[in-house]
């Protein structure tokens, strides 16, 4: 899940609640997904205009890639 303010994509047992892991990609992560694979997760962070790509079997970022302003979708029609 992402933790929004919490700068943290966290991951949990649904069974017992418990914290798995836990990783900070940037400010605000909101949009996050999953590859196909599932070996991948790429986390949309707001403030910090990038998107992170955290390796799932160890939970480390193995990219930051700058996108622009509001990578999750807030953007405003002019």
């Amino acid at each position: 899940m992402a933790s929004g303010r919490g700068q943290k994509i966290v991951a949990i047992n649904t069974q017992n609640k418990e914290l798995i892991q836990e990783v900070t990609v940037g400010k605000r992560p909101w949009g996050i997904a999953l590859t196909v694979d599932k070996h991948y997760l790429i986390s949309a962070n707001g403030p910090s205009n990038d998107i992170a790509i955290v390796n799932t079997r160890n939970f480390e970022i193995i990219k930051t890639i700058p996108v622009g302003k509001n990578p999750w979708g807030s953007h405003r029609a002019s």
